[in-house]
């Protein structure tokens, strides 16, 4: 078999996999959460998860998100790697720290959103 149509399969089963239900990733490493992420923007799938916004600026407020990721941005004077999509909360298109995401959601069931 060559190379070009093992990929092919391969990227199949991936889809199959990540877009006919939910997957729930336990990892809190940003290299995980990047590679994941990629995936819902390949296969134009939704993602939840929980978020955590900045202390200095909002209290450290927690909410949880779900959205359609669209890309990847470095953003701020600490170059922090961000993903921004459609938030389904907020209506519009946001920008979301990987550092401050927890419990993502692959294909999540339902969109949820909620904030303290």
């Amino acid at each position: 078999m060559d190379a070009i149509k093992l990929k092919g399969q391969y990227l199949s089963h991936l889809k199959s996999q990540f877009t006919t239900k939910e997957n729930k990733i336990k990892s809190s490493s940003k290299t995980t959460l990047k590679s994941y992420l990629q995936l819902a923007i390949d296969f134009e799938v939704n993602v939840k998860f929980n978020y955590h916004n900045s202390v200095q600026f909002d209290g450290g407020i927690q909410s949880l998100r779900t959205i359609k990721p669209k890309g990847f941005k470095v953003i701020g004077q600490y170059d922090s790697l961000c993903v921004f999509g459609y938030c389904y909360m907020r209506e519009e298109e946001r920008t979301f720290n990987l550092d401050r995401i927890s419990e993502l959601v692959i294909n999540p069931k339902t969109i949820e959103f909620w904030t303290e």
